[in-house]
């Protein structure tokens, strides 16, 4: 939906509200996407989640119970360019700037996922729509009787309270500050009727028809103002020309005004709106169910329902519902394609074939359809439709997420794998997989394990104001360590110096972007990435048999990036030998980062 100009007149004469210590819905998915915007290295996962979380705060402080609804990944990258302008146009519509098209930003690999881990982090609560995500929103605050946050005009004309969360803020007792809008309240002052709303909707949502498409009808009815369609003015007007006059009425002047205007066409359309809207007033969704009821969710003996609920309790990774129901995944990059289809295996009991669409950046350009089979055996187990067809109670125990790893790449150490941290081990399993399929990527490895080392050891043992020793002088003084993989035996000292010396990767200038920045050397990592999303999807399906990646405390595109092309230009015999020399200052810091490498080489050279 697109009305220039209805937020702002809808919300000028609506008195402020508090909202503390109270249940709300919160549409996460259009108040999230202009919060974490791509750098052009890639995906700035820490930068990504403090953002989320400096943007959710005030919720938390107003210790609102949040329920945050997303939308499923959606099929086609035009669709989410469209959505980031739509979003860009709203906010700037609520705060008087001016939008511009190159403000547009994309979701790229991971963001979603950070998304998620940080609302869990926050003691907040999400779930992911198996359908239409702006109905869901609505039905489950109806079912909650509570407000509905978000930055979608499509709630103006539903049932529900709604908050636009663009004009919201904390005051001084951390109340959250609101205007509360209500369709009733709109009905009343200007003596509409709901057939009257989707008349107006029909009329000046420019989704519907395009912008000039009724010009001729408004200068005829002394509608449209000088100054264009986005002004109040145009839209008080409008809405009381509707008021006043019967929707028959109206219908026959647009057959008399419009030279093109086809009344089959418009009543169609508008019999289509008037049934969303009717289906808004649903809250009887399996999602609403599930909220509400948890016994609802639970899994009984050939679940006809075992894929909605495996989604619902985050069993089943949210990119699986489109692969899962059209047969077709969109993938950035060919090499992590087997790792879907062997997904896609498991949720179909190997008996239909997947087809890959290769996504590309351009959305207009061509897309590559690759018909899939499967190169992986089926594991042993019995079932009629899916391995979860009974639920996951059992499916660790099954080994589906090794049997993956293990027939893909031959041969793999779980036991020493088991020698890492947790938090590391799928990293590890990423690693292996990506260097096994690719050639020559030595630095790229390095340069990836130093960025979790930095993210998920040095940012958080650091000092707070910095008043540990930083000296890097005296590295002569330093005692030498070979390798540790246990993180606690690195001292936050060390991490204090080793910030120091490497804080400068974490961040660029244009003047440096200008140099440096080389598309064909960032593919890799782009690659990399999929393969690490992709294998987490996989070991979340397979029953979590490994911690999940925390993306906030393992990737940073920028220090890894930086990191890889200084390793490039530094002169040094091999790339591990410039960290080396870089960190010598931290010798615990080296040392985790060695005895991690190590594992990981151990495991790479069992197979060549």
């Amino acid at each position: 939906m697109r009305i220039p100009g209805l937020t702002p007149f809808l919300l000028r004469d609506l008195k402020t509200s508090k909202l503390k210590d109270t249940t709300v819905v919160i549409d996460g998915e259009n108040i999230l996407t202009n919060v974490s915007k791509v750098p052009h290295f890639g995906c700035e996962s820490d930068k990504i989640a403090n953002s989320v979380k400096n943007h959710l705060i005030k919720f938390k402080k107003a210790k609102l119970d949040c329920y945050f609804v997303f939308k499923r990944e959606i099929d086609d990258d035009k669709k989410s360019l469209d959505r980031s302008r739509a979003d860009a146009r709203l906010r700037k519509a609520l705060t008087g700037e001016i939008y511009k098209k190159d403000e547009d930003t994309h979701v790229r690999i991971c963001t979603k996922d950070i998304w998620f881990q940080t609302v869990e982090e926050m003691g907040f609560k999400y779930t992911v729509s198996d359908g239409d995500h702006v109905t869901e929103c609505i039905a489950l605050a109806l079912k909650l009787s509570c407000p509905l946050i978000g930055n979608n005009m499509q709630y103006f004309f539903s049932q529900a309270e709604y908050v636009p969360e663009l004009k919201t803020k904390l005051d001084k007792n951390d109340n959250l500050l609101c205007q509360i809008y209500t369709l009733s309240s709109f009905l009343e002052k200007y003596n509409m009727t709901e057939e009257k709303v989707i008349l107006f909707i029909m009329l000046s949502d420019l989704h519907i028809y395009k912008e000039n498409h009724f010009k001729k009808f408004f200068e005829h009815n002394n509608i449209l103002c000088p100054s264009g369609r986005s002004t109040s003015t145009f839209l008080e007007k409008l809405i009381k020309f509707v008021a006043q006059n019967s929707n028959e009425d109206i219908i026959n002047r647009l057959s008399h005004v419009i030279e093109f205007f086809v009344p089959l066409d418009f009543l169609y359309k508008k019999n289509r709106l008037k049934t969303l809207i009717q289906n808004r007033k649903n809250t009887d969704t399996k999602m609403t169910l599930y909220v509400t009821d948890k016994t609802k969710c639970q899994f009984t003996v050939m679940d006809p329902d075992w894929f909605e609920k495996g989604l619902f309790c985050k069993y089943i990774p949210m990119p699986y519902i489109n692969m899962y129901k059209s047969e077709t995944v969109q993938v950035r990059e060919k090499i992590s394609i087997p790792i879907v289809q062997y997904a896609f295996d498991l949720l179909t009991n190997f008996k239909h074939k997947m087809n890959a669409q290769k996504r590309n950046l351009n959305p207009c350009s061509s897309k590559d359809i690759l018909e899939c089979e499967s190169s992986i055996p089926k594991p042993e187990y019995k079932a009629t439709l899916s391995v979860f067809e009974n639920g996951w109670d059992d499916i660790k125990q099954l080994n589906l997420f090794e049997h993956f790893v293990t027939e893909t790449l031959q041969t793999f150490d779980f036991e020493r794998l088991g020698r890492v941290p947790a938090d590391c081990r799928l990293l590890l399993v990423a690693l292996v997989y990506y260097s096994r399929k690719k050639s020559d990527v030595t630095l790229e490895i390095y340069s990836i394990l130093l960025s979790y080392v930095m993210l998920s050891v040095v940012t958080e043992k650091l000092s707070k104001d910095g008043s540990r020793s930083k000296n890097t002088k005296n590295v002569s003084e330093q005692l030498f360590i070979d390798s540790l993989t246990d993180r606690d035996l690195v001292t936050a000292a060390d991490c204090d110096i080793a910030w120091s010396i490497m804080k400068e990767y974490f961040n660029f200038s244009n003047e440096e972007l200008s140099h440096i920045l080389n598309w064909n050397a960032l593919q890799p990592f782009t690659e990399f990435q999929c393969c690490l999303k992709e294998l987490n999807n996989l070991n979340q399906l397979c029953g979590s048999q490994f911690d999940r990646t925390v993306y906030s405390r393992t990737y940073n595109s920028t220090i890894v990036y930086k990191i890889f092309n200084a390793m490039k230009k530094s002169g040094c015999q091999d790339g591990f030998q410039f960290i080396q020399n870089k960190l010598r200052p931290a010798p615990t810091v080296l040392a985790y980062l060695s005895g991690i490498l190590g594992i990981y080489e151990s495991i790479y050279h069992d197979y060549n």
